[in-house]
């Protein structure tokens, strides 16, 4: 995709436990990222194999640009939490009505 820098160079891969999984640090996926950060992001999740981004404020269209990068997302058959314009996103929220 882009060539732009995006702060590869303060990108961490901090592993959460022994065995699996790492909190990423030094990236907005809000923005488009650059061929060099989206690889080091892929080699850290294979591997880690689960990847954390906290406070990560991603808009739909973007989450999308970015899952495709890894392959072509699928969209799940239980239909009644898919995202209403993006049947790709399935959305997960642990609060009722009231919030």
């Amino acid at each position: 995709m882009s060539s732009s820098p995006n702060l590869s160079k303060n990108f961490i891969a901090r592993p959460l436990t022994s065995s699996i999984g790492a909190e990423i640090e030094g990236v907005d996926l809000a923005t488009e990222l650059s061929d060099e950060l989206f690889n080091k992001i892929y080699e850290a999740f294979l591997r880690y194999q689960v990847l954390v981004f906290r406070d990560q404020d991603i808009p739909p269209e973007r989450q999308l640009d970015f899952g495709r990068r890894f392959g072509e997302p699928q969209v799940h058959v239980l239909n009644q939490f898919h995202d209403c314009q993006y049947p790709e996103l399935y959305l997960l929220i642990n609060l009722d009505e009231e919030g």
